[in-house]
């Protein structure tokens, strides 16, 4: 009973840092279509500064692009090992190293609060931090399952 439990946790939670990949992915696509002024404003350039702003947006894109993988590839994992299928410990590690990033990420965001932009500083930060929540309960979850199907969680190493 446990084991399905927790199976059903770690299916879930792995759909759940899929959709939190995507969603970032969608935000700063459509913040690059909906407002570009915003991307002059996040790299501190100039109107006539295009080179720099193309940079800056393929880099940016980039690293969502690649951040995106990560989840998809941390959540498909999760969800195979949730259906009894073997996956090795790489997925938990780059989850628990995504997860250390969401948490850096908040006290950032805590520290660096204005209150020019209380408003969308909280919902980032409710985000990120039901983001970092998804991601724990996915290394949890994929342990238990590990220790109850009595695999060691080094395997696969």
């Amino acid at each position: 009973m446990k084991l399905r439990r927790y199976q059903t946790n770690l299916n879930i939670s792995g759909l759940g840092v899929i959709a939190f990949g995507g969603w970032g992915l969608l935000k700063v696509i459509l913040l690059l279509l909906m407002d570009p002024k915003a991307i002059r404003e996040a790299a501190g350039m100039e109107m006539g500064e295009t080179v720099n702003i193309g940079t800056f947006t393929a880099v940016l894109l980039l690293f969502v692009l690649f951040d995106f993988a990560f989840r998809f590839y941390i959540g498909f994992s999760a969800r195979r090992e949730a259906k009894g299928k073997k996956k090795n410990i790489i997925y938990l590690v780059i989850a628990f190293l995504l997860l250390i990033a969401s948490v850096i990420s908040i006290i950032i965001g805590l520290v660096q609060i204005s209150f020019d932009t209380i408003f969308d500083t909280i919902v980032v930060m409710v985000v990120e931090l039901t983001s970092a929540l998804a991601t724990l309960e996915l290394v949890i979850s994929a342990i238990q399952v590990r220790k109850l199907r009595k695999i060691p969680v080094e395997e696969g190493m």
